[in-house]
This record gives C-alpha cells, structure tokens and sequence, in this order.
C-alpha cells in the first residue's frame, strides 16, 4: 500500500501522512485537500475505501455552453472514448443559452456538487478576453483539475484563467488558408466573421490579417473584414459587402459561415469557384462533402485536441504537457477553391 500512498500524494502534492488521514477518516484535513486526494485516488485507477465510495467516483464533468458550434458535439464524443479508457465517466452540463456569470457560477457549483474528479471546459464563457472567470479560478485553485478547451490568450493581470488551456493555433491556420489562395493567384481576399466576442474566430481575423501583411504586402485589411451574424443566414448577406469590396477569395471563421456564403453566392448568381473561391472552418466530412461543389476547409485535429485535454486533466508525470498547447489545423482541399478568376 505505501507505493499507492506515494503515488496518491505526487498526484495531489501533500504528504503521505495526509493521505492516511484522509483515507483512513482522521481529522484535521480541510475539505479542499480531501477533495485533492480523492481525485487522485480516482484519477490513479485506485479503489476508495468503502466509507468514501459515492455514486459519482470518477466522474468527468465536460461543461458545453454551446452544443451549436459544430465541434463541440465531436470533442464530447472523443472526450468520452479517452475518458473511458482512463475508468472515468463524464457527465454533460449544457449552461441555458445566454446565461450570465451568476448562473454559470451556480451550474458550477451544482455540478461540482455531485462529487466529480475533473472539470472540461469546451467553449463557452472562458473563450471570451473580457468574462469574469473568477467562479472557474476559484474551482482549480480549491484542488480540482480544470482544462480549458479553446480559451482566450492574452487576458487581464488578474484575470487569467490559470488552467492548462488545449487551443487551435488559430494564425497558422489562417496564414495556412491565404498561403493557399495566394498560391492560386488570388489578390483581393476577404474574411468572414461573427459580431461576438469568441476568442477564437477574434485570432483567426488577427491570423488572416497578419498573412496579407506577409503574403501580399496589404498594411490595412480595413474594409477586407465583414463581421455579421455568426450564422448561415449572416454568412449569406455578407455576400453582398464581399461583392462591394470586390474579392475573388473569402475565408470564414465557421462552418455556418461558409455553408452561407456558398448559399448567398448561388443567391448574387457568383459561380463558386470560377468566381469566388471560399474556404471554411471546422470540417465535418458528412456536411462538406456533399455541398455544391463540395467545401474546401480548415480542419482542427479534434481527436488529438481530446487526448491531450485529458492527459492534462488527469496531471500524467509521463506525459508533461505546456500550459498552453495549440495544435495546427489542416486544410483540406474539396471543390471551393480553385484559380484566380481572370481580369
């Protein structure tokens, strides 16, 4: 049993003799630390003794505001595959649309509640620069593993998040969708975007700004930028401001972007992509493949993004991960895109 005491201690980084106290039912361990060792008891695979074991040992919580966003419903179902492999369950907390800091923070504490050993955050509140993320610091801090998946960079002192975040490198997939339609002689590129404030699509405007700068010399991409409603039917109307500004090239920042521009193009009677080539983001094969033609994409690699989110959540010492880890997109090539119309 003292190999598992070492093990159970190094996860929650108290001494053995706490873990004895906790394990055995000794006073004079606060209810955080408890709550630490207990986590890595489970987390470790271990069995709690029997006066400890409740309905919710290992126990995932994957809290995802947003089950519209088209990734959100495969990281849950990869979440749970690598979850499984590790004995661990999750349990699906889905916010009320629109809700404020103060409903969150109750969620929160209701879902804690129920006694899980590790918190998923996927979207949501955290992707946004200007949010109160106090309720989720507050959560890490009292000893209960807390990833962030897609959270915002470059917050306030004082505001940071403070877990490991797991993210899209935004700007390499950006740079990686120009690089693409320069290469097809492309001159006179536009982006699509969402009015909110989602920290991702906000580096993926900066990632396609920063690659005109560097791929075509263009200093200003003022006028080059259509923010709308982050939806098919905003994808759609920006059509006409693209048309205004007079690019043969758009790249959107989300699938229901780009499903829209396909739309709104066929709507304006532009031949997609003899006269406007369009680039997506977040593939889902059964949606992309079968668009008219079918839509050429920006494509996060889902499945390793789950995996490391775990290995984090679950603190491997085999597997050390940064803080912050950011993993490159694919573009993958369909019928969107195609050379520079002529003239």
């Amino acid at each position: 049993m003292r190999a598992r005491l070492v093990d159970v201690a190094a996860r929650a980084g108290v001494s053995e003799a706490t873990v004895s106290r906790v394990l055995n039912g000794r006073p004079g361990v606060s209810a955080a630390t408890t709550r630490r060792v207990l986590v890595a008891v489970d987390t470790l695979g271990l069995e709690r003794p029997a006066r400890l074991v409740t309905s919710s040992a290992g126990l995932v919580a994957l809290v995802v505001p947003d089950l519209d966003d088209v990734a959100h419903p495969v990281l849950v179902r990869e979440l749970t595959d690598r979850l499984a492999l590790r004995g661990l369950s999750p349990v699906l907390e889905v916010p009320p649309p629109g809700a404020g800091a103060a409903v969150e923070a109750e969620r929160l504490e209701a879902v804690v509640g129920r006694g899980v050993v590790g918190l998923v955050l996927v979207g949501g509140r955290h992707t946004d620069p200007a949010a109160d993320l106090a309720p989720h610091r507050a959560l890490a801090a009292g000893g209960l593993p807390v990833v962030a998946v897609g959270a915002a960079a470059g917050r306030p002192e004082g505001r940071a998040l403070e877990v490991p975040v797991v993210a899209v490198d935004d700007a390499a997939a950006a740079d990686l969708a120009v690089a693409h339609l320069v290469a097809l002689g492309h001159r006179r590129l536009g982006v699509v975007t969402g009015t909110g404030r989602s920290a991702p699509a906000a580096r993926r405007v900066a990632g396609f700004e920063r690659a005109l700068r560097a791929r075509l010399g263009v200093e200003s991409a003022t006028g080059l930028v259509v923010r709308t409603s982050p939806t098919v039917e905003g994808g759609q109307e920006a059509v006409v401001r693209l048309r205004e500004r007079r690019v043969t090239a758009v790249l959107t920042t989300s699938l229901p972007l780009a499903l829209g521009v396909l739309r709104g193009a066929r709507q304006a009677g532009l031949r997609v992509p003899e006269d406007l080539s369009v680039v997506g983001h977040d593939d889902l094969p059964l949606v992309c493949d079968f668009t008219d033609p079918p839509l050429t994409t920006l494509r996060p690699p889902l499945p390793a993004m789950a995996g490391a989110a775990v290995t984090a959540l679950l603190g491997d010492a085999e597997e050390r991960l940064p803080r912050e880890l950011a993993f490159r997109a694919d573009l993958v090539v369909r019928g969107t895109t195609a050379a520079a119309p002529a003239g």
